[in-house]
C-alpha cells in the first residue's frame, strides 16, 4: 500500500474518496493540505491512462516515493519534478538544460531504477541506468543534472 502518512490529510484521503466515490474530493479539496511527496503519490495514482493501459501498482508507486522521500536532493526540488505513468510504470522526472533524471518502477525485483539521459548532437545523446536505485544514487544523479 502506498505510504502517504507524511500528512494527516493523506491519511483520510482514501476514506473520503471511497465514501464519496470522487477523486475531486481527495484531489481538489484536500490538495492544499498535502505535502509535496504526497502530491506526487496522488498524481501517480490519478494519472490519466490511455485505453487498455494498466495503472502502476501500489508497489511501483511506493518504491518511487520511498526513494524520493529518502533523498535530500530530491526533497529540495520536488516542485520541479514531473510525475507520469507509462504502461504500469510509475515515473518521476526532473529536467535541466538537455539533461533528464528519472526514478521509475514497475514494482519488480530490480526496481526502482534511476535513469540519466543527456540529449546532444555532437557528442551524441547518452544515457545510463542504475537498477535497484536508492536515495544515494538518486542524489548523485540529481547533482549531475545541475552541474
Amino acid at each position: 500500500m502506498l505510504d502517504l502518512t507524511v500528512s494527516k490529510a493523506a491519511i483520510v484521503l482514501p476514506y473520503f474518496e471511497q465514501l464519496y466515490r470522487s477523486s475531486l474530493v481527495s484531489y481538489g479539496y484536500y490538495q492544499p493540505f498535502l505535502t509535496g511527496i504526497a502530491k506526487i503519490g496522488l498524481a501517480l495514482r490519478k494519472a490519466e491512462l490511455e485505453e487498455g493501459e494498466e495503472p502502476p501498482s501500489s508497489a511501483a508507486i511506493g518504491e518511487v516515493i520511498r526513494v524520493i522521500s529518502k533523498s535530500a536532493n530530491a526533497k529540495n526540488i520536488l516542485g520541479q519534478c514531473e510525475p507520469s505513468v507509462f504502461h504500469g510504470e510509475a515515473i518521476v522526472t526532473w529536467r535541466n538544460r538537455g539533461r533528464e533524471v528519472s526514478v521509475m518502477s514497475k514494482g519488480r525485483v530490480d526496481d526502482p531504477k534511476v535513469l540519466k539521459y543527456e540529449a546532444g548532437s555532437h557528442p551524441p545523446s547518452r544515457h545510463g541506468i542504475c537498477p535497484r536505485a536508492n536515495a544515494r544514487s538518486l542524489d548523485q544523479a540529481l547533482q549531475w543534472l545541475f552541474e
